[in-house]
């Protein structure tokens, strides 16, 4: 990446750190910190609370949009750092520990980013939650 990173979020993102900031008092912090590190290094770097990262391919609004999904561990949880990121993914039918960091990243300006929202719990579930997708794909869209 030729710039640093330039990360920006969404206040859905930021309602729900705040929902969570009770019991992880410093985890939108260290999200955003591993999250810079992670995509300045154009995911060289995995922190061990980060996941499989891929692409919505629902609803079309979504996928056009690039709108992206990492999986991701709240604390203390870690993944097991053996496995290759692609294998790294929340365990269904664990609804607390099923979240996903939903983010874009900007379609001419490579080196910005919008953190999108936080889905849990049950992040599988409110993926397939066709007006949550379509309510993501409209601000990735017009990010």
């Amino acid at each position: 990446m030729h710039k640093s990173a330039q990360i920006d979020t969404h206040p859905l993102f930021d309602r729900a750190l705040s929902d969570l900031s009770e019991r992880y008092p410093s985890l939108q912090q260290d999200i955003l910190n591993s999250f810079y590190t992670y995509v300045s290094s154009e995911t060289a770097y995995l922190p061990e609370t980060f996941g499989r990262d891929s692409i919505f391919n629902e609803p079309y609004l979504a996928q056009r949009a690039k709108l992206r999904h990492l999986h991701i561990c709240l604390p203390p949880s870690t993944f097991d750092v053996n496995r290759c990121q692609q294998d790294r993914k929340n365990p269904l039918g664990d609804p607390e520990n099923d979240v996903f960091l939903v983010y874009v990243r900007h379609e001419f300006y490579e080196h910005r980013f919008l953190i999108v929202a936080l889905l849990q719990p049950d992040a599988h579930a409110l993926a397939r939650d066709t007006e949550v997708m379509k309510q993501l794909g409209y601000i990735a869209q017009e990010f």
